[in-house]
């Protein structure tokens, strides 16, 4: 008689199949936004979702694979730390309501805002859009450092931005609320739209960031329903493994590189000691859910690219 493992069992669970209703399939999502700029290096940079994964949810037509027990119990935490500062929220007495869900027809995107709060003391209705993190280099991004600007993490304020812009007689600016998985740690940014003509650019914490517009990020959604209108599957945005010229260029700063990439990772692939399913590369691929269409003889388990 076999024994009873107890996370053996709940790992079954978590990564069992779903059923999944197509009544919005045709719909984009916020959580898909993107957008690209030029950093510092003048290297040109996607944030936020990849066009041909969203295009391959949104028809349908490919198959997608499932994610690791791993990825599904930090989604599972990622929604206890939403139900948890919801709850705080509503004892607080500056609930409103959350888990909003709504339809814009004009750009055609669905969604789901996570919280509306009444700030006091003046009692403007905002939205707090909760996120989850772990980890020194995402703790390091988003509280700053001698060197290092604190700032939220631009893929994750773009879905707010779309709800800022979608909404904007509604709420003039929204909150960006992270919490850590591991040590609790705490930090909000408030995130407006300051507009200039006919352009609107992200405000953090009062500072207006001139990388790209709130435009940039709506034509990204225009871009995508025209490869859909086509029936034309987009690029990748992302790369699971750089090229090792790629690699070379984004090594750390103190080697000669632009420090996109930290020391301990570029000297591991150096050395060839990366793990099985370990990639030099875009963290996006490997949480995607159609990574084996873009690399076919990738295996079915869990996968880990790091810079």
């Amino acid at each position: 008689m076999t024994d009873f493992n107890f996370f053996d069992f709940l790992d079954n669970h978590v990564t069992r199949l779903r059923f999944e209703p197509d009544r919005n399939m045709k719909t984009l999502y916020p959580s898909e936004a993107s957008v690209q700029y030029h950093d510092k290096h003048g290297d040109l940079v996607t944030t936020g979702g990849c066009l041909r994964a969203s295009y391959f949810r949104v028809t349908g037509d490919f198959e997608k694979i499932g994610h690791s027990a791993y990825t599904q119990w930090i989604f599972a935490m990622g929604n206890a730390v939403e139900q948890i500062l919801v709850q705080q929220a509503k004892e607080a007495g500056i609930w409103v309501d959350n888990n909003v869900k709504f339809y814009d027809k004009e750009t055609n995107i669905s969604g789901e805002i996570d919280l509306i709060i009444s700030e006091p003391p003046t009692g403007v209705i905002t939205i707090a859009e909760i996120k989850s993190f772990y980890g020194y280099y995402a703790g390091r991004e988003l509280f700053g450092n001698k060197t290092i600007k604190a700032q939220p993490r631009y893929y994750q304020m773009l879905q707010l931005l779309v709800y800022l812009s979608i909404f904007k007689d509604q709420f003039p600016y929204g909150r960006m609320a992270y919490m850590a998985r591991d040590d609790i740690r705490r930090k909000s940014f408030k995130i407006g739209i300051h507009q200039e003509g006919e352009n609107g650019y992200p405000v953090i914490d009062g500072e207006v960031l001139r990388l790209f517009t709130v435009n940039d990020i709506m034509d990204r959604y225009k871009k995508l329903q025209g490869y859909i209108d086509r029936k034309e599957v987009p690029p990748a945005d992302y790369e699971l493994q750089y090229s090792d010229a790629k690699i070379n260029d984004f090594r750390p700063k103190k080697l000669g590189g632009k420090d996109k990439i930290s020391k301990t990772k570029y000297e591991a692939w150096q050395k060839g000691k990366l793990k099985p399913h370990e990639y030099v590369g875009d963290f996006q691929c490997g949480y995607c859910s159609y990574r084996k269409i873009c690399h076919p003889d990738m295996a079915d388990g869990p996968v880990k690219t790091h810079l």
